[in-house]
């Protein structure tokens, strides 16, 4: 019985390796194919992954995320440029090497997926069809092959599920507040990605309270660890972009001006453009505070930016009920007939 687990065990270690290898091999054949292509080789000036970039280089030279200067960099919440940092102290300015490291993390999520899938369905051709269409997914390729934040989410994502799921599980009168601590650990992670994550939270606990099969009393210590967490990673947030402490909130709110894009005279279901507004993350930011100021001659917040911008967009749909709805239900036809839409990301490399 004892060979049979050894060999078990080894045949797993093999093919867990195999996956992160081969998955690792298709991303870096990418990143090699297309090192002569400059929007590749350096990221294009004013956009996603040129501002993490940007941010990360300010945060290893000394600068905090509450400085004037990393303003115009820190366009999202701040744990990817600080992870990004961390990178750059151990393999310098060279983004070839990021991009590298970021595929490796992308391997290591296949080989969390196929086993993921081999516990859930049981069914080791099942999990691998889905392991080969996850791993050969062309934007899926491209994402881990740059420098985005996706990556890094993805592999979070999977490890919240192990947790979630008690994929391993081990016998301690402390595991249901330690499965509550990760749980909390892992969601506030996912919220210092990207901050409309905190949503999760709402799926988390009700799958911990109506569908768990843990005793009343572990599912209450899991979800009361896990909601301390949680708790203390949002009041830590809401202290951080406080305006009385006179500091630049984490993320400069933009919901305003997304949604008028959605809602606007000239939207049409994609990304069209708000006029005097360039489509790009400054002009996002900034842009739309420097509008906002000139049409209602004062200075403003940032987050009062983005109550006008909103109210634009309401004041829109109020006035134009029958196009808003039909923008709505064109926005349901574009996604349900997996419509791409042509941007600066060139997947067809």
């Amino acid at each position: 019985m004892l060979k049979f687990a050894t060999h078990s065990k080894y045949r797993n270690t093999i093919i867990t390796a195999g996956i992160v290898l081969g998955i690792w091999a298709v991303r870096l054949f990418f990143i090699f194919e297309t090192l002569d292509i400059p929007s590749l080789r350096t990221p294009t000036p004013g956009m996603d992954i040129d501002l993490y970039w940007q941010a990360a280089d300010l945060i290893t030279k000394g600068a905090s995320t509450d400085s004037p200067q990393i303003e115009l960099m820190l366009l999202s919440m701040p744990l990817y440029p600080y992870w990004l940092s961390f990178w750059q102290v151990f393999l310098g300015p060279n983004m070839l090497f990021h991009r590298i490291v970021n595929a490796l993390i992308a391997a290591i999520s296949a080989a969390l997926l196929f086993w993921l899938c081999q516990r859930l369905v049981q069914n080791r051709w099942i999990s691998f069809g889905c392991l080969l269409i996850w791993g050969f997914l062309p934007s899926l390729i491209y994402f881990d092959s740059v420098l985005n934040k996706s990556t890094l989410g993805i592999l979070v994502i999977l490890l919240l599920m192990y947790t979630l799921l008690d994929i391993y599980k081990w016998p301690s009168r402390y595991y249901h507040p330690i499965k509550g601590l990760m749980i909390g650990i892992l969601v506030s992670v996912l919220f210092l990605l990207q901050g409309n994550t905190f949503l999760y939270g709402v799926v988390i606990f009700g799958y911990l309270a109506f569908f768990s099969n843990a005793a009343r009393a572990d599912k209450l210590k899991t979800i009361v660890a896990a909601t301390l967490v949680i708790a203390a990673a949002l009041v830590h947030y809401e202290v951080q972009t406080n305006p009385a402490k006179h500091k630049y909130p984490w993320p400069l709110p933009q919901k305003g001006i997304h949604f008028y894009i959605g809602f606007h005279e000239s939207a049409n279901g994609t990304y069209h453009k708000v006029k005097h507004i360039p489509p790009w993350p400054y002009g996002h930011a900034f842009h739309t505070r420097m509008q906002a100021e000139s049409e209602l001659k004062r200075r403003l917040t940032p987050k009062e930016v983005d109550r006008y911008y909103l109210e634009k967009g309401l004041s829109f749909i109020r006035n134009n009920p029958s196009a808003s709805f039909k923008q709505v239900l064109n926005k349901f036809h574009l996604f349900f007939n997996n419509y791409e839409i042509k941007g600066v990301d060139c997947l067809y490399y």
